[in-house]
């Protein structure tokens, strides 16, 4: 006996049709929305095509740039090749058109040519100069320095010009040597201020008092009782008048053991005395004048 096909396992054939129908609705869509898509797509390429892009402006060139570098120190010989200085440079690189990270570039290779310049020349001339005379090789150098042309650098076909500039320290050596000679140098310094304020203070009161008893003279009348008053006064007039004059002596050798001093402390170049002075304090005047006005005397 044979079966008879199932009815439910088969769609009816209305579904069939609405769905092959669906099928062929979103088919036909899609076709033309692609056609449409292409069309557009042709459209504006051929647009873009007809565009003529303006080109990007060229970056601005840029003016003078300019970077700074700071060399290891450098050690150079003193006159006997028993001491050294030691030479701080900053070396300053600049160009015309360059932008700052090829000139840095540039500069950092640049750097040990420069250095090694700079140590030369620095050499030729530190061995002239005492261990102690770090400040008058300074000088040396740097007006050197100034008066010279920049140095000038190429690469691929790029200009630099490198201006140097130095200052020189002591050996630490020297240094320890010459520590005790700048403590007393430095005291008598102190000392020597503290006295021209003294003599300067009592010049000032002794010509006040001169300026007061001046006038007390000249206003006393011409009687007996008076005449002992006025003596006394022109008594204590002429003791101010002392005391003033050996006043302005001791600022007049104030000063001269000054000038002395910053002479020798020019010969010694700045860094330290060969010489003890610290026993050797300002010549003391004939009269000590006072800081405190003198009695003049009168009752």
């Amino acid at each position: 006996m044979t079966d008879a096909p199932s009815t439910e396992s088969t769609p009816p054939d209305g579904w069939k049709q609405r769905g092959s129908r669906a099928l062929k609705a979103a088919w036909d869509a899609g076709r033309d929305v692609g056609e449409w898509s292409k069309k557009r797509w042709k459209r504006l390429h051929a647009t873009l095509q007809q565009l003529e892009l303006a080109p990007a402006p060229d970056p601005p060139a840029p003016g003078r740039v300019v970077v700074q570098r700071r060399a290891e120190p450098i050690a150079v010989p003193a006159r006997g090749y028993l001491f050294t200085f030691t030479v701080h440079a900053t070396f300053t690189w600049s160009s015309q058109g360059l932008h700052p990270e090829l000139l840095s570039w540039h500069a950092q290779s640049f750097m040990p040519h420069a250095t090694q310049r700079l140590e030369r020349f620095a050499a030729e001339r530190s061995r002239s100069f005492p261990p102690h005379a770090a400040r008058d090789l300074e000088e040396e150098l740097q007006q050197r320095l100034r008066a010279m042309k920049p140095w000038s650098y190429t690469r691929n076909g790029r200009e630099l010009t490198c201006e140097p500039d130095a200052w020189v320290q002591l050996d630490d050596r020297v240094k320890a040597a010459l520590l005790p000679y700048a403590e007393a140098r430095l005291k008598l310094e102190h000392e020597l201020d503290v006295h021209l304020r003294q003599a300067r203070r009592a010049e000032q009161l002794s010509q006040r008092w001169m300026t007061i008893l001046q006038k007390h003279v000249e206003g006393f009348p011409a009687d007996h009782a008076a005449q002992g008053r006025e003596d006394e006064l022109a008594r204590a007039l002429q003791e101010i008048t002392a005391m003033r004059k050996a006043a302005a002596q001791w600022i007049e050798e104030l000063l001269g053991h000054r000038l002395r001093h910053d002479d020798t402390r020019r010969e010694e170049g700045g860094s330290g005395g060969a010489k003890d002075r610290q026993g050797q304090g300002p010549a003391a005047p004939r009269s000590e004048p006072s800081s405190d006005p003198p009695t003049a005397g009168a009752g």
